[in-house]
């Protein structure tokens, strides 16, 4: 066999499995809150984080951009610490999806508390 087809093949396949353990309604409220990540960033105008097609661009975007974030979007909408949770696993599917490797603290279960000690 081809070593490219294979290539491609067990691309597919991580694809698949990446994108077969979230239900439908998880998909959606992932790229719900990617898509808050992105008006966040345009809202900063640090456009330099995004590609072309507006996407976050996760060569640039880096897990103390994330935090940035989550500060911001805890202070600015009274959510809670869980609901940012949330967005840290939207990340890190984002992260595998695109297949890049998941900063080791975004992959952490409990770095919430690690970051939000000082405001809570």
């Amino acid at each position: 066999m081809d070593s490219g087809m294979n290539e491609n093949r067990q691309h597919a396949t991580l694809d698949s499995l990446i994108d077969n353990q979230l239900s439908e309604s998880t998909k959606i409220c992932y790229n719900s809150k990617l898509n808050q990540v992105v008006e966040w960033v345009k809202g900063q105008s640090r456009y330099e984080l995004l590609k072309d097609d507006d996407s976050l661009d996760l060569n640039n975007f880096q897990y103390s951009d994330f935090m940035d974030f989550a500060v911001w979007k805890y202070k600015h909408s009274k959510c809670r610490v869980d609901t940012i949770s949330g967005y840290r696993s939207a990340m890190r599917y984002y992260f595998e999806r695109e297949g890049v490797e998941v900063p080791q603290a975004l992959a952490k279960k409990h770095w919430v508390l690690e970051r939000f000690r000082d405001l809570l």
